[in-house]
């Protein structure tokens, strides 16, 4: 047996047994949150395209709080449409 094929042997067993061995660890709480990250890295005319879409984001996702991450310089006018809940702002996304 060659070198690589031993190689590869050695890595299908360890997947196998990772594999299996995680069905023996018990799952843990996870904690759930009601909020919507919506990350935009867009520009003005993605954006002002995108709008009619958002608006749909509020009938879908109605009674939970919708989050906004896009660049700076779009922050005002996504603010001005009163689609989110709260907006992100960062500098070069």
């Amino acid at each position: 047996m060659d070198l690589s094929r031993l190689i590869r042997f050695i890595w299908h067993a360890f997947m196998f047994a990772a594999d299996h061995l995680v069905f023996l660890v018990p799952p843990r709480e996870i904690a759930r949150s009601s909020d919507v990250l919506i990350i935009k890295p867009d520009k003005l005319g993605d954006f002002v395209v995108w709008l009619d879409a958002a608006s749909e984001y509020r009938n879908c996702f109605k009674g939970r709080k919708l989050v906004l991450v896009l660049d700076q310089s779009l922050a005002s006018l996504a603010e001005e449409v009163g689609i989110f809940d709260e907006i992100d702002k960062h500098t070069g996304l």
